[in-house]
């Protein structure tokens, strides 16, 4: 029994000193984990690398949108003016100077215009001024990181 005890204990030396190779699966998922810990570090790294991004605003888009809405319409009233007579485009800008006086006048209230009116299109008009000097100020609301960062994405493609 003790002979076979000292052998064991043997055997035990010899395979802690000289282990056997392990299996090909066991060597394979080695391989993997040690792949993933490499492009892990190499996406940490790139990530560092990389300048952050400039915040914008919460109505980037919408200005954006509303800026090649008026270029096209500016483009088209080009186009179309190009093409009508000059009585039209006299009638044409009366009309749009007309319009303008009646909302200037709206906007700062006549005699005929009830006192509620005239009270809530000058609130109205004092929170406009607030929002214009809150965007002048540099006090705007900024996108998410992550909403910036996928509309952006999107929209270049």
């Amino acid at each position: 029994a003790r002979e076979e005890q000292k052998k064991r204990e043997i055997a035990l030396k010899r395979e802690i000193e000289n282990p056997p190779e392990p299996p090909v699966a066991t060597k394979h998922f080695e391989m993997m984990e040690e792949k993933e810990q490499a492009d892990a570090e190499a996406a940490r790294e790139r990530a560092r690398s990389k300048a952050p991004m400039k915040p914008l605003p919460v109505n980037y888009f919408t200005k954006k949108g509303d800026e090649e809405t008026a270029a096209n319409a500016k483009a088209a009233r080009d186009r179309a003016e190009a093409v009508q007579p000059d009585a039209v485009k006299y009638f044409t800008r009366k009309a749009e100077a007309d319009y303008e006086a009646k909302v200037r006048e709206f906007e700062q209230g006549s005699d005929s215009m009830p006192e509620a009116t005239k009270y809530f299109n000058k609130l109205a008009l004092e929170k406009e001024e607030e929002k214009l000097l809150a965007e002048k100020e540099g006090n705007v609301e900024l996108m998410p990181a992550a909403i910036q960062k996928f509309t952006l994405e999107a929209e270049e493609q």
